[in-house]
């Protein structure tokens, strides 16, 4: 069960009961617990979203370990399946090794992606299977058709406000100690969630012409690669104004309502 087209929050069996509750909070493409089985699991992941170590809320004991190379080939992993995430917070097929960033499949054996980008050279990358210029270490892209734009400026933006973040923490630690660190530390990462999203949407829709924007044949065909299509014209509109998602993926709404109207309009007009 999905909150929308990135975020898993639950995970039903066969009948429809809920096995699994996930539960997001410090980051937005990896939750930060899990609930299976009755027991409360802490996921404790990297700065991309990488799960690292799950840990049992109650005892402290760590159930999971999870290793990955560079470009998120998995080198050690005990998770025998308690979570779907994976490198960079994706949803991690263990049977074939790739991993899931939702227009499209990585793979990280060969650091590349299994199909073409959906919004072609509009990404502003030559290699339509390349994965984010090489740089795994420093970016993610979480819809599988993220601009060379809008990927670089939420990685710069991230970067100012967690050295903002660590600034205040400092000043504060001087003041409450420990708590001002910490308080330091969590204003730091909601700095860089803004501040990434303000520069990404100013450089990825001033700069990168955006596919969902498109009106003619083409970017019907790309709209039908990102699974939006077939959706009502009041459920992009609501999901547009819902303040609980990210801005990232308002946007993307925002950005598919618009190019609605501009058909529309064209329509009218014909």
């Amino acid at each position: 069960m999905y909150k929308d087209s990135l975020k898993p929050i639950a995970e039903l069996d066969g009948s429809g009961v809920v096995v699994a509750e996930f539960v997001y909070g410090s980051k937005y493409n990896v939750p930060d617990y899990v609930v299976k089985g009755g027991v409360s699991y802490r996921i404790v992941s990297d700065h991309l979203g990488s799960p690292r170590f799950i840990i049992n809320s109650a005892t402290g004991a760590i159930t999971v370990r999870m290793d990955y190379e560079e470009f998120g080939n998995v080198l050690a992993d005990t998770s025998a399946g308690i979570i779907p995430f994976g490198f960079a917070g994706g949803l991690y097929d263990s049977d074939t090794g790739l991993v899931r960033f939702g227009a499209r499949d990585y793979d990280p054996a060969v650091g590349r992606w299994t199909s073409k980008d959906p919004i072609e050279f509009d990404g502003g990358d030559s290699n339509l299977y390349g994965y984010i210029l090489g740089d795994p270490i420093n970016y993610t892209d979480q819809t599988g058709h993220e601009s060379i734009a809008g990927t670089l400026g939420r990685g710069f933006g991230r970067a100012t406000g967690i050295a903002l973040g660590r600034g205040v923490g400092v000043g504060l630690g001087s003041l409450g100690g420990p708590l001002g660190s910490l308080a330091g530390g969590i204003l730091g990462g909601a700095l860089g969630e803004l501040a990434g999203d303000a520069i990404s949407s100013l450089l990825g829709d001033q700069d990168v012409p955006n596919s969902y924007e498109a009106s003619g044949k083409k970017g019907r065909e790309r709209l039908n690669d990102t699974g939006l299509e077939g959706m009502p014209d009041e459920e992009v509109k609501r999901r547009a104004r819902d303040k609980s998602l990210s801005g990232e993926e308002r946007r993307r709404y925002q950005r598919e309502e618009k190019a609605r109207r501009e058909r529309n309009k064209q329509k009218r007009c014909q």
